[in-house]
């Protein structure tokens, strides 16, 4: 859905041409058969699909445009090494060898007096070097395997190297003075970043919108089929909260409540980490399994450290009538050397002691 509407927005915005790398490869050549027309061109010069033992081109094999007067070839090549990695999940492509394919492109573009030559290039820095070193007639590369922070400009020889930028968060530049034997006797490029000092467009940032509420939709609507299909299975095992817990156990219940325990996900909510996956598995209860903690506006009884936390399913505790005895191991589990370093067994285990009140055991088995 996000490469979906990259797409539209690039379409919107006036590309001439995009190529593609690992992520939208892994969709399938399929994909790409809904997204290009006779505006914005798929150029994947030296990838193809095989069609009943066949290969066909995905995309377009080069693009030519008339700019300034000036006669401009594009086209592009995709590293092998890429393929290899998606290449168990969509079994269908194909990959010539990017010197062959570059070689045979640049003398067609020469064959059809094309004045400047431009290579978009899912490559690595050192194999573009060495494809420049054979292939030393190309003017411009605009490198994408390896990003740097920012887009970055530098000649090789002959050839101007534009390095993309990172995530999409800088416009690079490049302006060409070219004389009429098509040589270039000047470039200058720069980096825009693209943050806030950029007005957003509003035509745009309606489409954002829309399609940052579709995904919290989707998430949503995926989180809920998984939790019924969940619960229709194990309708006994489930997550049911302290509250719940505190109707037989009600002095270990104010002991916890008293607790650092208790506020664990307020001491989040605190340094704005709440949404941090990292954070929660040790603050709440459940994280990221079907029945636990997935908001506070959706299940604030399993926010922070609860009963549930160290001993296990109230569920599964109700059903059998025994609770679970906890070892060292379940503490340190999240009072880990990276998150508590100072964490040592004993006195910790007296901040939270709720074990032993007299009475609580007879008050449960009531």
């Amino acid at each position: 859905m996000k490469s979906d509407f990259i797409l539209k927005v690039m379409g919107r915005i006036g590309y001439d041409a995009v190529t593609f790398g690992e992520r939208e490869l892994r969709f399938g050549p399929s994909y790409f058969d809904h997204h290009f027309g006779d505006g914005m061109q798929l150029l994947m010069t030296n990838v193809f699909r095989l069609k009943s033992g066949a290969a066909g081109q995905v995309g377009v094999p080069y693009l030519l445009r008339e700019m300034g007067g000036v006669r401009v070839g594009v086209f592009s090549l995709l590293d092998e090494r890429v393929m290899m990695e998606v290449r168990s999940q969509v079994p269908d492509y194909m990959v010539r060898n990017a010197f062959r394919t570059a070689r045979e492109t640049v003398d067609e573009f020469m064959a059809m007096g094309v004045e400047i030559i431009v290579l978009m290039a899912q490559l690595d820095i050192a194999t573009v070097d060495e494809l420049l070193q054979q292939v030393p007639e190309i003017d411009v590369v605009i490198a994408g395997r390896q990003p740097g922070l920012r887009a970055t400009h530098k000649a090789t020889g002959n050839t101007i190297i534009v390095r993309a930028g990172k995530k999409g968060e800088n416009m690079g530049y490049l302006d060409l003075v070219v004389d009429p034997d098509g040589e270039i006797i000047e470039y200058g490029g720069r980096s825009v970043p693209l943050g806030n000092r950029v007005r957003d467009n509003k035509e745009i940032a309606i489409l954002v919108n829309e399609m940052n509420a579709e995904l919290q939709r989707l998430k949503e609507e995926v989180k809920e089929a998984r939790r019924r299909e969940y619960q229709s299975q194990f309708v006994t095992d489930r997550y049911i909260g302290a509250e719940a817990c505190a109707r037989c156990h009600e002095p270990e219940y104010e002991s916890w409540k008293a607790s650092g325990h208790a506020n664990a996900y307020e001491s989040l909510v605190s340094l704005g980490m709440q949404s941090s996956g990292d954070c929660l598995k040790c603050h709440v209860v459940g994280h990221n399994t079907p029945t636990g903690f997935y908001s506070s506006e959706t299940e604030p009884d399993l926010a922070a450290v609860q009963c549930e936390s160290c001993h296990r399913m109230g569920t599964d505790h109700v059903s059998d009538g025994e609770g679970e005895e906890v070892v060292s191991i379940d503490c340190m589990s999240c009072h880990d050397a990276e998150n508590s370093p100072d964490f040592e067994l004993e006195s910790y285990l007296e901040k939270i002691k709720h074990w032993g009140i007299p009475g609580a055991l007879e008050r449960a088995r009531e």
